[in-house]
């Protein structure tokens, strides 16, 4: 992306973000040809969803630290830390969540889990699907709302390469934009120094391209890198691997995005009382969804409300919060 460019499409997320007003981001694009494109691109990147079905009022919403940094080895590890201390049980998907008396009764393939509350963490698109049942039903007015902020679609593409491939780059990121009328992809190159190349898509090209298999995404991928960096580089990948995140059962989307005319919609599913039933997650969050920290927060704040319920003191809340012996030096 050129300079004038790059301020040009900035302009347009700034745009977005200061309208003050609950219509399609989409209205504020501007120009055509490779302009457009790369400012839809980047829209796409930050809600998962195409601009026409981004609320300018939801999008103006959020409130951006300035500090996102990438995890080294991943959230996996990073997650793993953070649960280290804790009585996790994996590959127990739940079925079924009921009011139990006083008590919560929550059903898994490995058995009936009693609890005085339960904080569900699942997507929107998740809830929304009905693969997790509820005993009473949730209430429409709250299933609306989760119907006007759905997942959209991202996906990652990432090739690994021989030592040496990108040793004149560094650590960098690029928008291969390619010929007229081609969808923009936001490239990381070499990630901490290392022989990897990520790619980035979003909205309707991410759904139809994973609709299509892993195989045409990677290909498409390769052929970007080989418009940006030379035919070569083909020759030089020696893994590679892609996301399905719209098709997984267990996540079924990207980002959360309040529709326009919807922007209410994530503060009615924020606002939402169903004593000990709680939700969580970056769509549960008004000024930091769509991002790991943001789901972080509204965990913490759901389970000290639970805490707090309990008669439990859980502190102050600090969103850096780990466990001393499991601090990195």
């Amino acid at each position: 992306m050129q300079a004038d460019q790059r301020l040009k499409v900035w302009d347009c997320l700034e745009r977005v973000a200061t309208a003050g007003r609950d219509v399609a981001a989409s209205d504020f694009v501007e120009g055509d040809g490779v302009l457009a494109a790369l400012q839809r691109h980047w829209i796409k990147l930050q809600t998962s969803a195409e601009p026409e079905e981004v609320s300018a009022l939801d999008y103006g919403r959020y409130e951006d630290t300035h500090i996102n940094l990438q995890v080294c080895d991943g959230y996996g590890a990073l997650l793993a830390r953070l649960a280290a201390v804790l009585p996790v049980v994996l590959s127990s998907p739940v079925s079924w969540i009921a009011a139990a008396g006083n008590r919560m009764r929550v059903e898994t393939p490995n058995g009936i889990i009693a609890a005085d509350h339960v904080i569900v963490t699942a997507s929107v698109n998740v809830i929304a699907s009905g693969s997790i049942r509820f005993s009473p039903g949730l209430p429409a007015v709250f299933t609306d709302a989760l119907a006007a902020v759905p997942c959209g679609t991202y996906e990652k593409i990432a090739v690994a390469v021989e030592d040496g491939t990108f040793a004149d780059y560094g650590h960098a990121s690029c928008d291969i934009a390619g010929p007229q009328g081609s969808e923009p992809m936001f490239t990381e190159i070499a990630p901490f120094g290392r022989p990897v190349a990520i790619g980035h898509i979003a909205g309707h090209f991410a759904r139809d391209l994973e609709r299509e298999g892993p195989a045409a995404r990677i290909a498409l991928f390769t052929d970007k890198l080989a418009l940006a960096f030379g035919s070569s580089i083909r020759k030089s990948i020696t893994v590679s691997a892609t996301t399905g995140w719209i098709s997984d059962p267990f996540i079924r989307g990207g980002y959360a995005t309040a529709r326009p005319g919807n922007a209410e919609a994530r503060v009615r599913m924020i606002e939402a009382d169903f004593g000990p039933l709680h939700f969580a997650g970056e769509a549960f969050n008004l000024s930091a969804f769509s991002t790991a920290h943001g789901a972080f927060l509204s965990g913490q704040a759901v389970a000290m409300k639970a805490a707090a319920h309990l008669g439990h003191d859980a502190g102050a809340a600090d969103p850096l919060w780990l466990p001393p012996e499991l601090l990195l030096h």
